[in-house]
């Protein structure tokens, strides 16, 4: 579309496009492993761990169900479909086990991908998840799977008391969302206070967090989340973990910057405001005299302006004044619209990050040569726009 409308031009699409498929190719290059003293290099699927692999796998999903989706969605029998990455979900309505096979297999595939299809049965794990049928019910319950670690923040650990209350609510809030019954989901809660005070929290702690948590989550387990307006604007102060922060108070500093938005005036063209922020009084207008002046040829007369000391008036053009009192006036237009959004829409949050260690410092002296060595080589990286070097692709390997 960007080239319909002449934005860009079919040249700068394809430069993009090499660009981007360079960029993927370097990005999900197979692994190189060792294993039984041999290196190997994995040469299907995409690399487990890469930022790039889980977009991939819905891109190439998706590329697929486009072609079959409309069809899968008018089968009746096919009551429920759904895909996460590289596994597939689904309940269908047939006699047998094999009818629900085949009635998938037509009409699921993913080009030259095969599809490893469990036996149907009542009962299946998905993800963290399972399900069963019983009469006319599906039950679910969490799954775990076998030798999971489970692995949580330990007490021991520097993060705020705040950020690991915060992991232990979400974690009563997903087992509300994957129990269908209460009973299950308080054996569930149960469990979970066990696992973290094996992980050194203070039973007291957690009991009261529990308490504090499990009917309001399991209340609120399938509640529509209120979308925030696309429309607000973000402040983010952005601080790290630290015990000084504790007493800050975000609301109170929304609330004293939103009050001078609202008593913010902009000045008006031609005035300009003194160092303590308030506005200069305009200049009184000048007192003139208007008078006829002798004329320098027969018939001829013309008019003289003097101050009140008759001395002359300096006549000069304002037209650059005019143009600047606009750009002016236009800005400060533009600044009550500007504070008037930030009023209405304005929302202010904190964000905390990590403090800096050793391992992060030495990663920076690790850019920092490796930048002195590019700039003094003219070196590219692969990645750069302007690098013409060859990508070793899957079929050069093989």
């Amino acid at each position: 579309m960007e080239v319909e409308k002449g934005i860009i031009s079919l040249r700068q699409v394809n430069t993009r496009s090499d660009f981007f498929e360079r960029m993927f190719r370097i990005a999900l290059a197979g692994p190189v492993m060792t294993f039984m003293d041999q290196i190997l290099y994995q040469h299907k699927g995409l690399p487990m761990g890469a930022a790039g692999s889980p977009d991939m796998a819905n891109m190439f999903g998706l590329w697929y169900e486009m072609m079959w989706m409309d069809k899968l969605d008018s089968n009746s029998d096919i009551l429920f479909f759904g895909r996460y990455l590289d596994d597939i979900y689904s309940i269908v309505l047939a006699e047998t086990p094999d009818e629900a096979s085949a009635l998938l297999k037509s009409i699921v595939h993913y080009g030259d991908v095969k599809l490893l299809w469990e036996p149907p049965t009542d009962k299946a794990n998905f993800l963290d998840l399972t399900t069963e049928i019983r009469g006319d019910r599906i039950y679910h319950e969490p799954f775990v799977k076998a030798m999971s670690h489970r692995e949580r923040i330990p007490w021991s650990s520097a993060h705020p008391k705040d950020v690991k209350k915060g992991t232990f609510c979400s974690e009563i809030s997903r087992l509300a969302t994957l129990c269908s019954d209460y009973q299950v989901f308080t054996l569930q809660c149960t469990e979970a206070v066990n696992l973290y005070i094996g992980r050194g929290y203070p039973k007291g702690l957690v009991t009261n967090w529990l308490a504090d948590q499990q009917e309001k989550r399991w209340a609120n387990r399938l509640s529509t989340k209120v979308e925030e307006d696309p429309a607000r604007t973000f402040f983010t102060l952005k601080t790290h973990f630290n015990e000084a922060w504790k007493g800050f108070n975000i609301q109170e500093l929304e609330a004293r910057i939103t009050a001078q938005w609202k008593d913010f005036s902009p000045p008006v063209a031609g005035q300009k405001r003194t160092r303590e922020g308030g506005l200069r009084p305009r200049a009184k207008r000048q007192r003139v005299n208007i008078g006829v002046q002798g004329s320098e040829f027969p018939g001829q007369s013309r008019l003289r302006i003097t101050q009140d000391d008759g001395t002359d008036v300096a006549v000069y053009s304002g037209l650059g004044d005019i143009a600047l009192n606009l750009v002016r006036e236009q800005r400060r237009q533009q600044e009550l619209k500007w504070t008037q959004q930030w009023i209405s829409t304005g929302k202010f949050l904190v964000s905390r990050r990590k403090n800096t260690q050793l391992w992060d410092i030495t990663r920076g002296w690790n850019r920092t040569v490796w930048n002195q060595y590019l700039e003094g080589s003219g070196m590219l990286r692969p990645f750069h726009p302007l690098y013409e070097g060859y990508v070793m692709s899957d079929e050069d390997l093989e």
